[in-house]
């Protein structure tokens, strides 16, 4: 080989050992550096390009080679955020919060980091961010959120982690499915409905038609009249009987049946329900020995109730308690009804008056038993009744304790309960109590002297009553005769009657029926002297009563109790051993106070039917709360588990594992962050408990895989051999400045 190809191999070989104690260095300087991974400067050898051509040129060159598969040095920690990778994989990152380029890390010292500033609705207020899950460089942790139907983490997309206290304020997901371990105590006794047996008497036949059987519950009665066409009693029993079952009242207390001879059994329709029957018998026939009488032979017991709370969240993600009541039936046999809150409503009602405002008319408005009366006096309009009405209610210690009455529309007031979800009773009514008033009308005369033939006529509805004068005659023996006239004439003293005024000439003919009118007129009298009078006015118009006021009440708004029971129960078969026979699971259709409401499907395949206790043993259930996060922690699997303000927890997010198939080759980055390359392969995304190569470690961090003794080791190493290849380069400079000075 030339001497000048020496320099060439020599140079090369101290480039190379540089490059690898700069590779060294930067080992050393990130040997606490979380996530990084060491590199190993190698070398290849440089020969000539052909064995005729350029043979001096020779030497080594720098190779790296990444060991990004070897496992860092696991720290603990106590941060909620530090997650560290045991094995193979990377986290998920990138560069903006949406977009930007998709790295991978093995640091996981996560921290929080704010975006989207929100000005606060109210002067002078904060401003609000919402914060994401990043690694050190600032690079959003991606990762997958739970699906918002069912809470798991499969089918939903990689996305930044938002991680702030708001961030699922505003979140919630009903509960659908639910899982309820529980045992009912074998030993309850079976509950028993109150059973009265009716016995019929008397005779029976053609002669007895007329005869009547009655019984009454509650206020409602129900009769079989005798046709006389029966054969015997039991037919009469049996007609009894079907009408007792027909009527709708009755028969939501009790049903009716056949027992033996000339008698029939009431049978209360509720478990543990009692009823008192009136029963009796009313003779129409010709034989008055007719009778019904009732004894009880089966009292109630009311069923042992047991009941469980459990929790469920509704459709505004709202935790809501639902009662579970259990009472047994029947033996190996029970029902569950459920009971929940729901938002109470006041009752109201609306009262209508009408009719014309008379004195003496009253006005009822009853609550609860509680009648409050107007007496109409000087009202002479339908509002000003309504509105002292309206105060009388109001005023009352025990319906306005109960009710306000309020003054609507035109005639109309309105009765709300006191307190939401409290159901009153109320009626109301009217009696027409108004006065007709007789029509009155005053004739008076005057007579300025009495001759013969002077004469008065005072017509009363078209008929004329006419007095004629002797002449003499006075004043009051004038009035007197047109009095005695008007009374005796038949075609008017029917209607009305003449009387004598306050005045001496005063004639009052009043309407014999308060309410009737008539019509009155007088004559220009006849008169010799032309000095006599007569005239008539109404002095009391007529009035007719008018029998028209009423009250009527309706109920515009029912009343809604704060809690509310399944109307249906569920019926729970168990078999002699306690196994559960019904099917299993339960649909329940709940609804809550607030409007929210959730359909659950509760797994019930649990429940047994031993002897002891009533016990819930197990309850389990998906679904959860919008919220304030308070805290949050990592698990092994890579859930993030944050704990809310009202102290429930729940997974919101997973961290994924990216693996290669040749991590190695992956590009390293500032940062430690590594881009994948083509000898690298692309990214495989899985969960990482489904590949079984890693698992995540909560409060840990991965430091570097550098082990310091090897690198000085390597070092040192690389030292001697820069030595080696300098001191070939100095004997190589040496012989070439001798050869050199031999020339000259």
């Amino acid at each position: 080989m030339p001497v000048y190809g020496a320099l060439t191999i020599s140079t090369h070989g101290m480039k190379s050992q540089a490059h690898a104690l700069n590779t060294i260095g930067i080992n050393v300087a990130n040997m606490t550096t979380g996530g990084y991974k060491r590199t190993e400067t190698r070398f290849s050898g440089l020969v000539s390009k052909s064995v005729f051509e350029q043979s001096d040129i020779g030497g080594v060159k720098p190779k790296d080679s990444q060991f990004i598969d070897q496992q860092g040095i696991l720290v603990s920690g106590s941060r909620n955020l530090d997650l560290a990778i045991n094995g193979q994989g990377f986290f998920i990152v990138r560069t903006a919060l949406s977009g930007g380029e998709v790295l991978y890390t093995r640091d996981g010292s996560f921290e929080m980091k704010t975006e989207n500033p929100t000005a606060s609705a109210t002067p002078g207020g904060p401003t609000t961010y919402e914060g994401y899950l990043v690694d050190k460089n600032g690079y959003y942790v991606q990762g997958w959120t739970s699906d918002t139907t069912t809470g798991l983490f499969t089918n939903t997309a990689l996305s930044s982690l938002r991680i702030d206290d708001a961030a699922f304020a505003n979140t919630g997901i009903a509960t659908t499915v639910a899982t309820l371990n529980l045992n009912v105590p074998a030993g309850d006794t079976v509950p028993l409905k109150q059973v009265d047996k009716l016995t019929l008497a008397g005779t029976v036949g053609a002669g007895e038609a007329g005869d009547t059987y009655s019984v009454t519950i509650g206020g409602t009665t129900v009769s079989y009249p005798v046709t006389g066409a029966e054969a015997d009693l039991n037919a009469v029993r049996d007609g009894l009987v079907t009408a007792i079952n027909a009527n709708t009242t009755m028969s939501a207390t009790v049903t009716a049946s056949a027992d033996g001879t000339n008698a029939l059994l009431l049978t209360a329709d509720a478990i543990g329900g009692t009823f008192t029957p009136t029963v009796g018998a009313t003779n129409g026939g010709a034989t008055a020995d007719n009778t019904l009488a009732s004894l009880t032979i089966q009292a109630a017991q009311s069923a042992n109730t047991h009941i469980t709370n459990i929790d469920v969240y509704d459709s505004t993600g709202t935790r809501q308690n639902v009662a579970l009541n259990f009472a047994k039936t029947a033996t190996n046999q029970w029902q569950m009804t459920t009971t929940t809150s729901r938002t109470p409503v006041a009752q109201v009602d609306t009262v209508t008056l009408t009719g014309t405002p008379e004195a003496g008319d009253t006005y009822t408005v009853t609550v609860d038993g509680t009648p409050v009366t107007l007496t109409v006096t000087t009202e002479n309009t339908l509002d000003q009744i309504r509105d002292n009405l309206v105060t009388a209610v109001n005023g009352d210690a025990v319906a306005g304790a109960k009710v306000t009455a309020a003054a609507t529309t035109a005639g109309v007031l309105t009765l709300t309960a006191k307190t939401a979800g409290t159901a009153y009773t109320a009626t109301s009514g009217a009696t027409h109590g108004g006065a007709s008033v007789a029509q009155v009308d005053t004739v008076t005369l005057a007579v300025g002297g009495a001759d013969l033939g002077d004469q008065f006529t005072v017509t009363i509805n078209g008929n004329p009553t006419p007095i004629t004068l002797a002449g003499g005659e006075t004043l009051a023996a004038t009035r007197a005769a047109m009095i005695a006239a008007i009374n005796a004439n038949g075609l008017v003293n029917g209607a009305v009657t003449a009387a004598p005024g306050v005045a001496a000439g005063d004639i009052t003919i009043t309407s014999d029926a308060a309410g009737t009118a008539f019509t009155s007129a007088i004559a220009k009298p006849v008169d010799t002297g032309s000095d006599n009078t007569i005239a008539v006015a109404n002095t009391t118009a007529n009035y007719a009563a008018v029998a028209d006021n009423t009250a009527t009440l309706a109920n515009t708004t029912a009343n809604v109790t704060n809690s509310v029971t399944s109307a249906t129960p569920v019926t729970l078969a168990f078999d002699r051993n306690g196994v559960l026979t019904s099917t299993s699971p339960l649909s329940l259709a709940l609804t809550f106070a607030g409007g929210g409401s959730a359909s659950v499907a509760l797994d019930i395949s649990g429940f047994t039917q031993f002897d002891g206790a009533f016990m819930n043993l197990n309850y389990t259930k998906n679904g959860n709360s919008g919220g304030a996060i308070r805290d949050f922690s990592f698990n092994s699997v890579g859930e993030m588990i944050a704990t809310f303000q009202d102290s429930t927890f729940r997974p919101i997010y997973k961290l994924p594992l990216a693996t290669f198939s040749n991590p190695n080759a992956m590009e390293m980055k500032n940062g430690t962050v590594f881009a994948p390359t083509e000898g690298s392969g692309t990214a495989t995304v899985a969960a990482v408990e489904t590949n079984g190569i890693a698992s995540f470690v909560p409060n840990t961090l991965e430091k570097s895989n550098v082990d310091v003794a090897d690198e000085f080791s390597r070092m040192i190493l690389t030292q001697h051999a820069y030595n080696s290849s300098a001191t070939v380069f100095k004997t190589t400079d040496e012989m070439l400045q001798t050869a050199r000075d031999l020339k000259r």
